[in-house]
């Protein structure tokens, strides 16, 4: 058995305090840590949606980036063509 520290102590001794009012049967605080980690493998997507990190763009910076896209679409680019290359093995890399 491993230790493990709890920072939601508090909460922990609160949910064994609400089953035991609700169901008449005190589990212990493993019990319910073993019920959770139940529930967390079962609804395994909902855990990791609160687990992962923020988003690193907010609205701001999407309109940001889907203008400089916009802006960037206009380039015509020109096509490949061997005499653009130094040399033929650039050609065969960057040519599609």
């Amino acid at each position: 058995m491993a230790v493990i520290k709890l920072t939601k102590k508090e909460k922990l001794d609160q949910l064994v305090a609400r089953i035991t009012l609700e169901t008449g049967h005190k589990p212990t605080q493993q019990d319910v840590v073993d019920a959770a980690v139940d529930l967390a493998d079962e609804h395994f997507d909902e855990l990791q949606i609160k687990l992962a990190p923020t988003a690193l763009l907010d609205d701001n910076k999407i309109s940001k980036v889907m203008a400089l896209r916009e802006k960037l679409s206009k380039i015509e680019w020109i096509t490949s063509n061997r005499d653009n290359f130094a040399n033929n093995d650039d050609v065969d890399i960057y040519s599609t």
